[in-house]
């Protein structure tokens, strides 16, 4: 003790041990009791710099050094609870909070880091990854692989599953959800500052779910797949993307599926394959365009393009292939093609236009309407009809006007045939 200096050092420790044998250890227990007593330890109140710390570490070795353990009681009561185990920095209330680093010991293959809880005969317990709030920036989760940084190694990889339900009776497996942060008056990811008459300077965002492959220089990007997973008795599961109902002063978001541009190759294809069925009819594609309920606006349009082609050396626009499903024993599938009904005004219209050329003494694109073709039986007629109402509909025929030269003609002519009437 002292009030002036430094207090006196308290050293307990085993003597060392000779060559061929084993220094002592160092027991520091309670009796046995009802209930049995605790240890305590703790460094004194600093009053003004640094409160001492709390060291524990093992000796090295030449072979195996030891290991450390820390390991609440057991309880063997029924419905008994296991002591807990509790690790926590230091507070500050007008600083920083200390930190907890746990990481495993190098070496060439470094050591591995297991973070689980038991089994259990009902219920296994949870694993809980939590970060306190903050006035404010919320505090970050960052989860990384290793990177493999010798010539032709791999980068560590990450597995995110959830659990099984393995029983053969009405076992479920676990569900897998992200979920980016809410907002109520602040973007959830980021802390953003405004400025001036900005409009949104009280309307904060929720947070940004973002998913990519690893990059590469010389070698492909990393593909990305996406499955429900399959059921070997019922369906398999569904696949949704979607976005959410907006609010009263905003659109609903939109959904973007595009490839990447390519400086030497093609560019990436975006294909919609729907799976066969052995026993039932094939799944279907439906692509729909959004309803309207506003007064004098118009539902949303569905608009399909070919690629252009901008090269100045005869590059060709792609073309545009509507083709129905071929059947084998039945009916080919049909092509339909209608205006939208009107239920007060005029029905929709049908318009087929070949493309427009600029180019001098080009052609522009033909309209060819043509009927199957069928080498053992019938070729397929051509209808062409006007609407049925209390006044039909008129059928014009007509070719467009020469600007500086002649108008199209009009020709009408019917096949010829063998071993029968033209």
């Amino acid at each position: 003790y002292s009030t002036l200096a430094s207090s006196g050092f308290v050293e307990i420790l085993s003597s060392d041990a000779g060559s061929m044998g084993i220094s002592g250890g160092i027991t520091l227990k309670t009796g046995s009791a009802s209930e049995s007593g605790g240890i305590h330890m703790e460094t004194g109140v600093a009053s003004e710099t640094e409160s001492g710390g709390i060291s524990f570490q093992v000796g090295p070795a030449n072979v195996a050094a030891g290991g450390f353990s820390a390991r609440a009681g057991e309880a063997s009561a029924f419905y008994g609870l296991g002591g807990q185990i509790i690790l926590e920095a230091g507070a500050s209330p007008n600083g920083d909070g200390g930190s907890v680093s746990i990481s495993s010991g190098s070496g060439e293959t470094s050591g591995n880091m297991d973070l689980f809880t038991s089994a259990a005969t009902r219920n296994s317990g949870d694993i809980s990854m939590l970060v306190g709030d903050g006035e404010v920036r919320g505090g970050k989760i960052e989860i990384v692989a290793g990177t493999g940084l010798e010539y032709g190694q791999i980068g560590g990889s990450m597995l995110l599953a959830s659990g099984a339900g393995t029983s053969t009776e009405m076992s479920t497996g676990g569900s897998l959800v992200i979920t980016s942060g809410l907002s109520s008056d602040s973007r959830s990811l980021q802390h953003r500052t405004f400025y001036g008459n900005d409009q949104n300077a009280f309307i904060g965002n929720g947070g940004d779910i973002i998913t990519t492959t690893g990059a590469a220089e010389s070698g492909d990007s990393g593909d990305m797949s996406l499955f429900t997973g399959s059921s070997a008795m019922a369906s398999s599961g569904d696949l949704t993307f979607g976005t959410s109902n907006s609010g009263l002063g905003g659109n609903s978001g939109n959904v973007v599926v595009s490839t990447g541009d390519s400086m030497v190759g093609t560019g990436g294809n975006i294909t919609f394959s729907v799976g066969s069925s052995e026993n039932d009819v094939g799944g279907s594609i439906f692509l729909t365009a959004g309803t309207t309920f506003a007064d004098s606006r118009t539902g949303g349009t569905v608009v399909i393009n070919g690629g252009s082609g901008l090269s100045d050396t005869n590059g060709d626009g792609g073309g545009l292939v509507f083709n129905a499903g071929w059947g084998v024993r039945g009916a080919g599938g049909a092509v339909e093609v209608a205006g939208g009904k009107s239920v007060d005004n005029v029905g929709g219209s049908m318009t087929l236009f070949g493309g427009e050329s600029s180019g001098k003494d080009m052609y522009a694109g033909n309209a060819s309407l043509k009927a199957g073709k069928s080498p053992n039986g019938f070729g397929g007629h051509v209808l062409l009809e006007t609407g049925f109402g209390e006044t039909s509909g008129d059928l014009f025929l007509a070719s467009a006007s020469g600007i500086n030269g002649n108008s199209g003609k009009q020709t009408y002519t019917t096949g010829s045939a063998v071993g029968g009437a033209g």
